[in-house]
This record gives structure tokens, C-alpha cells and sequence, in this order.
């Protein structure tokens, strides 16, 4: 029967790793065990209990946050202040970012990654590092937190995290495109913030974003039917090329997004490993025990 531990600060974090390390047990991380947990683990350590805002600053646009904090509840949280994220997850904000997905607002904002000032993160050594700043002009020392985005917990472990924000725009609305038009569309000069397609519910949908002044908003979604924001709840990312997303949800279940040349498949994928992940995870994690 797996073991389940939920520490509650950094040290608990750092004891736990240690004594996993020192039986040699297996440990899968998980936030709020939102998504499926397939990995051979001894142990499942859940972040669940290391949540809450640590520090919103309005003047450099950024706000510290624990791991295990519902990534729904920083939303909240951020909106009664007039600021958001641009990213839509359903789990936790440690999940968003070892998950790495793309999203609607990864056109014009990246990656989750590329939001990520900084971290506090414990490695597979149990060791707690602290690196990053809290501006995008932040340079200096190891991006140990860059390296453990999309690695889904197998480098190392999110305990506090460092995010851009932005304010939130006057009105955000989603409309309805064809699919045929859904990659013209994000190369116009309508400038939607995002469009995505999925084949959620049989038939292919596609829905774009767009976001700024009421008027300017009002003025680009005329003539479109609303939309609505569609959600696909699966860690599994395949990559195609530009212009050429669409053709996955010909071949599986799945939410693409255009321009982007990335998608959330249902189909659960094998992760490569590639030779500089397995020299991060030799210095990172030498007893592999973080699966």
C-alpha cells in the first residue's frame, strides 16, 4: 500500500526527502492530487498543506506564493486586486508550473516557465535552494527553478514560488471560430490573445480570446457568436508544427492551440528522457528516487 505524507513547511519537506532517501523509497510528488498518478511510488508527498500568499508587490508586477495553493484560489485572490496570471490550470500552483502546459495564453505569454521569476525548491539531495529575483531582468546564478518546470516533480520538489502577474484587462471575452479560421485568425491583425480547439465533446470547437478596453473588444468580437473557455484536464503535451495543430484532434482526443505548435492530449505519453535530463537528475536527484 503507497504511503501518503503531507508535510506542512520546508523543513517537514527537507526531513521527508532524507528519510525516503536513507530507506530508499520511491516518492511521487503531488499538489492536490488533481491529476492521475501512474508512477511506481513507495510514497506519495502531498503539497496540499503548504499553501497561502506569501508577498504581492503592485509595483514590480509579482507575487510569492506556497506550492500547494489551489491555483484557482490565487486567481481569487489576485482578481479582488485587479491582477491575474494568464494561464488557466485546474490544480495547484506547484502543479502549473512542473507541469509546464500550454494554455489560451501561451501565444502572447509563453509558457508557464516563462512567468517564473524564482523558487524555493527541495531537491532529491534534501536540500532546500533558493534562486531567482523578482523581475524578468533577474539573471544571475543557476535557474535551478527553469530546470524543474515540465519535469513533473522528477528533479525537484516546488515549495515557494516567485510569478509575474499582470493587470487584469477591462473586459475578456471568448468567441467562437471556425476551425478552418483558427490559425488565420491568430496571424491577423486582430491580435485575439489566444484561440483554442479541442474535440471535447465529439465535434471539433474552436473559441478565441480577446482582451483589452470594453470598446476595442466590443469593435474585434463583433459578427462572432460567444464562446466559452474549454478545459482539458491531462498532464500529456504533444508537440506538431505551426499551422498544423489541428490535424491532432483528427488523430485523438485533445485541446490544441494555434500558433503555438503545442497541445493537451487524453492519451497518456511516455516521457523521453534525454541525455540533459539525465545529467540534471544525476546532480539534482542522484538516488532517483523522486519518480
Amino acid at each position: 500500500m503507497v504511503e501518503i505524507i503531507e508535510p506542512r513547511d520546508h523543513d517537514e519537506v527537507k526531513d521527508a526527502v532524507l528519510e525516503m532517501s536513507r530507506d530508499k523509497k520511491k516518492v511521487k510528488v503531488v499538489g492536490i492530487q488533481s491529476n492521475p498518478i501512474n508512477a511506481k511510488a513507495d510514497v506519495i508527498l502531498s503539497l496540499r498543506k503548504i499553501t497561502g500568499v506569501l508577498e504581492l508587490s503592485e509595483d514590480d508586477n509579482y507575487v510569492k506564493v506556497r506550492a500547494g495553493t489551489p491555483f484557482h484560489e490565487l486567481q481569487e485572490f489576485l482578481g479582488k486586486r485587479g491582477y491575474m496570471i494568464p494561464h488557466s490550470y485546474w490544480g495547484s500552483v506547484g502543479g502549473l508550473f512542473s507541469l509546464n502546459l500550454p494554455s489560451i495564453f501561451s501565444f502572447w505569454f509563453g509558457l508557464p516557465k516563462d512567468i517564473l521569476l524564482g523558487a524555493t525548491v527541495c531537491t532529491g539531495l534534501g536540500e532546500i535552494v533558493r534562486s531567482g529575483g523578482v523581475t524578468t531582468k533577474f539573471s544571475s546564478g543557476y535557474k535551478i527553478w527553469k530546470a524543474l518546470s515540465g519535469a513533473m516533480g522528477k528533479l525537484g520538489i516546488f515549495l515557494d514560488l516567485t510569478i509575474k502577474i499582470i493587470k487584469t484587462p477591462e473586459e475578456m471575452r471568448f468567441v467562437k471560430v471556425n476551425p478552418d479560421d483558427a490559425y488565420p485568425l491568430m496571424m491577423s491583425n486582430k491580435r485575439p490573445w489566444g484561440v483554442a480547439c479541442g474535440n471535447l465533446t465529439g465535434e471539433i470547437e474552436c473559441n478565441a480570446l480577446f482582451a483589452g478596453f470594453s470598446r476595442v473588444v466590443e469593435e474585434l468580437s463583433s459578427g462572432y457568436e460567444l464562446g466559452r473557455l474549454q478545459d482539458m484536464r491531462s498532464p500529456f503535451i504533444r508537440n506538431t508544427r505551426l499551422g498544423e495543430e489541428i490535424s491532432i484532434l483528427h488523430q485523438e482526443r485533445a485541446l490544441v492551440f494555434p500558433g503555438i505548435g503545442m497541445g493537451i492530449i487524453g492519451k497518456e505519453m511516455e516521457a523521453e528522457m534525454t541525455k540533459s535530463f539525465f545529467m540534471l537528475k544525476r546532480a539534482l536527484d542522484p538516488s532517483f528516487i523522486l519518480v
